[in-house]
């Protein structure tokens, strides 16, 4: 087994105690980083066993000291987290040098209904193979009651709110409200769960509701955006339907290139998913050679992989673009600047330009530039 495979599997040993003693844990991900890390710095300190230096066997002690305190997994904000004084105070022992306490067990006083809340059950030392007074943490009843509906799932979504910050908005607003938290199921691993069922169910019932015997336009226009999950750009492509009634959007297709190929794929996808392949008989696309090309464009694939002809409609403002740039490479000249500015100026003027008559030799006269 490789270090990342044995991480793997100790990683859920060292969370159930966590969970036991309802403390909230960094990611998963997080706690095996600090596992491989621990064990480099092992790795580190057995190259120099034989080497019987100051340094070393400073080092050798410091690394005792530091397996005697806590492994700390605990989230950054955890104390602000918790709800339970004890819960809070069990932390900030277990942080102290030597650990007062420690985790592991089950305190059957607490879990018991007749006992008092404030009773702390005695574990043996020697049923623990450790040093130190014991504290064992509490077992929590699983809070089974959920409050994420279909509507506040959707608001969440409208707002962007992550599902952490969405964990600590909904546990203030219910503590405010009176109600228990403790019985209320709010945590970033539910709330995440439960907005997705909600978005899966969403999309669902869009599609079903979805009906347009009517001939059909497909659109499609892609655009390099921020992703949701990273910091990079990644390419996205809009895919609409329009005809008698209205418009739907499909899907905004996240794309591994901007070529033609992928385009295609996920337009045909989007159209199968939907049922609606059938319907479509045009196309509305920008004259981008991606989309134009006559091997490799979106549209010839689109209709290879659709098997029939489709009617295509290019953009006009970018066909009108194309006409204009004749014009003025025919007049001005060829420009290698990214910006002109005749048009920058006539840009910033166009509010005061009368749009209902021709232009006049005086409005010429003033924003020519040669």
């Amino acid at each position: 087994m490789t270090l990342r495979d044995v991480t793997l599997a100790v990683t859920p040993m060292v969370a159930q105690f966590w969970d036991m003693a309802r403390i909230p844990m960094i990611r998963k991900d997080n706690i095996v980083t600090k596992i491989e890390k621990l064990h480099r710095e092992y790795e580190l300190l057995k190259k120099g066993r034989y080497r019987r230096s100051e340094a070393q066997i400073s080092k050798e002690k410091d690394f005792e000291v530091l397996l005697d305190n806590l492994f700390d997994v605990a989230h950054g904000n955890a104390l602000t987290m918790m709800t339970n004084q004890e819960d809070k105070e069990f932390l900030l022992a277990q942080r102290e040098p030597g650990r007062r306490g420690r985790m592991g067990g089950v305190d059957s006083l607490e879990s018991s209904p007749s006992s008092s809340s404030n009773t702390s059950a005695v574990v043996s030392d020697e049923e623990y193979g450790a040093v130190g007074g014991a504290s064992p943490a509490k077992r929590a009843k699983r809070a089974t009651k959920n409050i994420v509906s279909p509507a506040l799932a959707a608001t969440l979504d409208r707002t962007k709110l992550t599902d952490r910050s969405a964990t600590y908005v909904l546990t203030e607003a219910a503590r405010c409200l009176g109600q228990n938290v403790e019985e209320l199921n709010i945590n970033r691993s539910s709330i995440r769960r439960q907005r997705l069922k909600h978005r899966a169910a969403m999309a669902s019932k869009i599609r079903e509701e979805f009906r347009s015997g009517t001939p059909l336009v497909v659109h499609w226009d892609g655009k390099l955006v921020m992703d949701l999950t990273t910091k990079e750009h990644v390419d996205r492509l809009p895919i609409i339907i329009s005809g008698i009634g209205g418009a739907q959007l499909l899907a905004v297709a996240k794309l591994g290139s901007g070529t033609g190929e992928s385009m295609a794929a996920a337009v045909v996808s989007a159209l199968e998913t939907w049922g609606v392949a059938d319907q479509v008989v045009g196309m509305s696309f920008d004259t981008t050679a991606s989309n134009t090309g006559r091997r490799n464009g979106a549209c010839v694939l689109i209709e290879q992989k659709m098997g029939k002809d489709l009617l295509h409609f290019a953009c006009r403002h970018h066909i009108l673009e194309l006409v204009v740039h004749a014009v003025f490479v025919r007049v001005l000249g060829c420009s290698s600047s990214p910006e002109h500015l005749l048009f920058k100026r006539f840009q910033t003027s166009w509010e005061s330009i009368d749009e209902r008559t021709s232009a006049r030799e005086s409005w010429w006269r003033k924003w020519r530039l040669f």
